[in-house]
């Protein structure tokens, strides 16, 4: 199967712009997946993704990026522009994933983000076999349905976000033993969510506690990913046509295991 390279602007995808509309399906030789990228106030911003799919798979979330424009982006293409190509290194097999947060940390220092520039990271990678690699930091969730059992990997669990380091935790050394990948295998039909802050609390009216009940009934229930994405959807256009206005980027990535 020919490599898959899918951003917000590459690979023929184009950011929805309605709650109510389709996600973007995509197909490799061991994974299916749906892409669900609504900008806030319609304008590329604070969210941003990269998918990356040959022998393997890797999806990596960034989330959270302080600021919404042009301008801003700008600041950070330095870094966007590293975690594609860091995401073309992880597909192979033959990448050493642990050294993926010394990277990432190389990649933050090289866009010189100010304190003001802190950001979430989701990131996996699924090998022909099953196996999986993930990290998540910030405020974004990765949620893992396997065998029946829901994981929400979510910002309780994580150590802060990303951008500059060194300030917020300490020395390199002192993060680079905190932030590991984790590691799991899994089995036909598994899923894997990657869902940016904004999924959850997309609206400040909005009943957080409420709204993630029924995200985590939707993906573990008997439907397809495209069904799922669109009924999490659908339930938060019905909290926005009752006078609500979407507060942030809303980014939802899933991908299924053949």
């Amino acid at each position: 199967m020919a490599e898959i390279f899918i951003t917000e602007t590459q690979g023929g995808f184009k950011p929805q712009t309605s709650m109510l509309d389709a996600p973007y399906m995509f197909e490799t030789s061991i994974v299916k997946g749906a892409v669900f990228y609504l900008p806030f106030n319609g304008d590329l911003g604070a969210d941003t993704f990269v998918i990356r799919a040959k022998d393997s798979v890797s999806v990596s979330l960034v989330g959270d990026m302080q600021g919404h424009g042009s301008e801003d982006r700008k600041k950070i293409l330095p870094f966007l522009h590293d975690l594609e190509h860091l995401s073309q290194l992880a597909v192979s097999s033959e990448y050493n994933i642990d050294n993926f947060v010394k990277e990432i940390i190389s990649m933050d220092q090289k866009a010189d983000c100010t304190s003001m520039d802190l950001f979430s990271l989701s990131f996996v990678r699924v090998l022909s076999d099953g196996s999986i690699c993930y990290l998540n930091e910030g405020e974004n969730r990765i949620i893992i349905y396997s065998d029946g059992k829901l994981c929400d990997n979510s910002e309780e669990l994580s150590h802060g976000k990303i951008g500059l380091l060194k300030l917020t935790m300490g020395s390199v050394n002192q993060i680079l033993n905190v932030l590991r990948p984790y590691k799991m295998n899994l089995k036909s039909g598994d899923r894997v969510f990657l869902c940016s802050d904004g999924v959850i609390g997309f609206s400040e009216g909005s009943d957080e506690e409420q709204r993630l009940s029924y995200v985590h009934g939707k993906m573990a229930a008997s439907l397809s990913l495209q069904d799922i994405i669109q009924d999490i959807n659908k339930q938060a256009y019905s909290d926005l046509s009752r006078g609500y206005s979407l507060a942030d980027d809303y980014s939802l990535i899933g991908i299924e295991l053949k």
